[in-house]
């Protein structure tokens, strides 16, 4: 479809139009429009999540602008289908997992209190607040602060997550359901690394705030505690959707899910570059929203942005608000505390075979020079 001469209110309408016009059961499950404007146009692309993740967006990307670059002379990278490797999957290879999800359930802290619980939970009346770090922290997070405590960003960010929870709750556990790409090289041994589809994990996890409140406790403890998950979430699902008997649902009511660096998406030089522009609704807005609660990260323009989406007539902005603020707080006090370190603080994940506790680690590495 080409859309001419539209200026940039005119072109909100069109494109809701086509993302309604996704048909899972019958097709379209995606749509393209091109926009022509008097200075740059616009490709307005739109596929149903079930058919895309965000690394396949980044896939696809990156073939579209080779593809647009170079002609059809290109030759396109092809690795396993969604479907081949699905079937090489084994659900009951997940087995010896079911215990260790079915206490995560049971063990679940107390649900959230909305302000008004009786409100409809629709994409109606979702909305979305969010605040960035500066650059400079941005930095801090991404190069310097996962070198103090040998840990990844997300590992940090939900360490900050758990202390802002606390801090907003006067409750020092929450059970969250934490998203991940999926794409575990452990689960198979088949090429995906250039496949498109849903691959996307999501499991329930419980964060909780040590008793010391200790900035370095808490970050060794989240870190050990995200270590000690088996198959990084993947079996939860297996047992919950393919397993009989299915493992209880887990009744979390806040997501997190860190999308990574945006950057990776505007590369110098590509024909094509993301347009933030309205783009109308994702979502049907009759829709019930599965969480209470949905935050996330990502790195935009070499900021670190933090938002949370909620349904406006069951939670107080104000509220919402103070929540924000205490993540960006507490992320804030973790990234300072981490680039103040002079050495890494190894934690027992770190030397898995070892089977070592903290103190038993901390006496045999004050034994070692370094």
């Amino acid at each position: 479809m080409t859309l001419n001469d539209l200026g940039l209110a005119q072109r909100t309408a069109p494109c809701a139009a086509l993302q309604e016009s996704l048909d899972l059961e019958n097709g379209p499950v995606f749509r393209v429009a091109r926009f022509t404007t008097a200075d740059v146009d616009r490709l307005f692309i739109t596929i149903h999540h079930l058919a895309v993740d965000g690394v396949s967006w980044r896939i696809l990307l990156e073939d579209l602008d080779k593809l647009y670059s170079v002609g059809p002379g290109y030759e396109l990278q092809r690795s396993a289908s969604l479907r081949v490797w699905t079937q090489a999957l084994n659900p009951e290879a997940f087995e010896n997992e079911r215990s260790h999800w079915q206490a995560e359930i049971a063990e679940q802290p107390s649900a959230l209190s909305p302000d008004s619980a009786d409100s409809a939970n629709t994409y109606a009346n979702e909305r979305r607040l969010e605040q960035s770090l500066s650059e400079e922290l941005t930095e801090q997070l991404l190069r310097k602060a996962p070198e103090a405590y040998n840990t990844q960003i997300n590992d940090l960010l939900l360490a900050a997550l758990s202390a802002a929870l606390a801090t907003w709750s006067d409750q020092s556990a929450h059970a969250i359901h934490l998203e991940g790409h999926g794409r575990e090289d452990t689960l198979s041994s088949l090429d995906i690394s250039r496949t498109t589809g849903w691959f996307t994990t999501l499991y329930p996890i419980r964060l909780a705030v040590p008793p010391e409140h200790e900035l370095g406790a808490l970050i060794r403890s989240t870190k050990e505690y995200l270590r000690s998950l088996p198959s990084r979430g993947v079996g939860y699902g297996f047992l919950r959707h393919l397993a009989s008997p299915a493992i209880p649902e887990s009744q979390a009511q806040i997501t997190f899910n860190y999308l990574g660096q945006t950057g990776l998406l505007t590369r110098e030089g590509q024909a094509f570059q993301p347009c933030d522009e309205d783009r109308g609704p994702d979502f049907g807005l009759k829709n019930t929203r599965p969480h209470e609660l949905d935050i996330s990260a990502i790195v935009i323009n070499e900021r670190l942005c933090l938002d949370i989406r909620f349904a406006e007539n069951r939670w107080l902005t104000d509220r919402m608000e103070r929540l924000l603020k205490a993540f960006v707080t507490a992320l804030t006090d973790v990234i300072e505390h981490c680039v103040q370190k002079q050495d890494t603080q190894y934690t027992p994940s770190d030397f898995a075979l070892a089977d070592l506790d903290q103190d038993d680690l901390d006496d045999a590495l004050d034994e070692i020079e370094f």
